[in-house]
């Protein structure tokens, strides 16, 4: 078995995508220009990479070219956090003078909710949380709190919504996601939208450039590109120019 775990080409589309997407908040023609050559040119090279292991392959092996993810650009940043303080699911402490509130750490026994990873939010239930303030009882009613919180949020300009999707955790094994340690609410972003920093309270702010594949939902794309897998195979039993297509 040889495996090569090749990550170049993600980081070139994480700075160049959005200078090549015309979607892109900073996109303009001329840096368009060089930013699709860059592209174009970081293809040919993974196909040259490619291209020398196949020549090194005899009719017996089989060769796999699978990534985990695509990428796509960031329209806009969304921020958390901000976000469940502006529906009182989070306290923030009061800040020291001549320094933003928003900079503060939130105060959990002040917090029916915190945050838990990038995609999860955790209910501050007592008895498992070491300053837990909603009883067992209020358990669901705090979930559908959190679930109003990421449906309801919008961008302000376009009226679209921040969140794709967002599941309770009791509802989540149906895509696969359950287990103790897991978030008691799950969600993902909508295309477009990607987790960072805004400027004082405002919860949503057009993007600044970059691109990504964690945060959006899987589908998220653009006619450039999209979030989407690649999975490639050449070899004995397979078949020969098979293609296919996902909707």
């Amino acid at each position: 078995l040889f495996y090569n775990h090749w990550h170049f080409p993600d980081n070139v589309l994480h700075y160049w995508l959005a200078k090549a997407d015309p979607l892109s908040p900073i996109y303009n023609a001329e840096g368009a220009t060089v930013a699709r050559q860059i592209l174009a040119r970081t293809c040919q090279i993974a196909d040259r990479l490619i291209g020398g292991l196949m020549r090194c392959a005899d009719e017996d092996t089989l060769v796999i070219v699978v990534a985990d993810h695509g990428n796509t650009i960031n329209q806009w940043r969304a921020n958390l956090g901000k976000r469940l303080k502006e529906v009182g699911l989070i306290a923030y402490e009061e800040p020291p003078r001549g320094q933003p509130a928003y900079e503060s750490p939130p105060v959990l026994h002040n917090s029916k909710a915190y945050i838990y990873g990038g995609l999860q939010i955790n209910v501050n239930l007592k008895g498992r949380d070491p300053q837990g303030v909603v009883g067992p009882a209020d358990y669901e009613k705090v979930q559908e709190a959190i679930l109003d919180a990421l449906y309801d949020w919008r961008e302000p300009t376009t009226g679209k919504r921040v969140v794709a999707l967002a599941l309770k955790k009791q509802d989540a094994s149906l895509i696969g996601y359950w287990g103790e340690r897991c978030g008691d609410v799950l969600f993902v972003y909508n295309a477009g939208f990607a987790w960072g920093e805004t400027k004082g309270w405002e919860t949503v702010r057009r993007a600044e450039g970059g691109a990504n594949h964690g945060p959006q939902i899987p589908t998220a794309g653009t006619e450039l590109s999209d979030n989407l897998s690649v999975l490639l195979l050449a070899g004995p039993g397979l078949k020969r120019g098979y293609r296919w297509e996902s909707e």
